[in-house]
């Protein structure tokens, strides 16, 4: 892949922040003794963030500086990525909307090294093309971002590139940042509510209460 031009970068699936939800009973370095979950954890980070180096490395050396690595799942390796997507959204790895929310605006944070920033989500493979609700909460909360968006089937494929009238709109630059219309007060912290971004040409709302 890092030697054929067609291709920008490289999405890493399965970054997670651990292993140990896997089970009891693993040996890790073959030793026969089974490791405790904090053991696992560590050796499966030191390991996923070798082979992100080493990704990076090898695409330098073949004149791949640009080249972008990206993966799913774990904003611990922020430093070690280009950018991290978050699968089945709003329920990812790290919680429910707010919690994924937070992951997301993190990544984009001027803190961070990352670039890109990928929202995912499904209709739980059962094929329902025409779930508009889940299309656009999806869609509407992505935008109160400056990531990118994607909404398919599920995780049996992710291969659907459905198109929906919503990507034809222009939107414009942006005008302000999010801000939530059910506490003026304090309007950019993070927590349930009626979400509001505006741009040049449209504003976008996204509701993340029950209500």
């Amino acid at each position: 892949v890092i030697k054929d031009n067609l291709w920008d970068g490289v999405f890493y699936d399965n970054l997670w922040e651990g292993i140990s939800f896997a089970g009891e009973n693993i040996d890790t370095n073959n030793d026969g003794i089974a490791e405790s979950a904090a053991t696992m954890d560590k050796q499966w980070r030191k390991g996923t963030r070798t082979v992100l180096k080493k990704t990076k490395r090898y695409a330098k050396n073949n004149g791949r500086k640009k080249f972008i690595v990206t993966g799913n799942g774990g904003t611990r390796y922020y430093k070690d990525v280009s950018g991290v997507g978050f699968e089945h959204f709003p329920n990812t790895v790290y919680g429910g909307w707010v919690d994924s929310m937070e992951e997301y605006n993190f990544i984009l944070s001027s803190d961070t090294r990352s670039q890109y920033a990928f929202l995912n989500s499904i209709v739980g493979n059962y094929g329902n093309q025409t779930d508009y609700q889940q299309f656009r909460y999806g869609l509407m909360s992505a935008l109160l971002n400056d990531g990118f968006y994607h909404f398919d089937n599920g995780d049996q494929s992710h291969t659907e590139r459905w198109y929906y009238d919503e990507y034809d709109i222009s939107l414009g630059n942006p005008e302000s940042d999010a801000y939530n219309l059910l506490d003026l007060t304090n309007p950019t912290d993070l927590k349930k509510g009626v979400w509001r971004r505006d741009y040049e040409e449209v504003s976008v709302i996204v509701n993340s209460t029950n209500q």
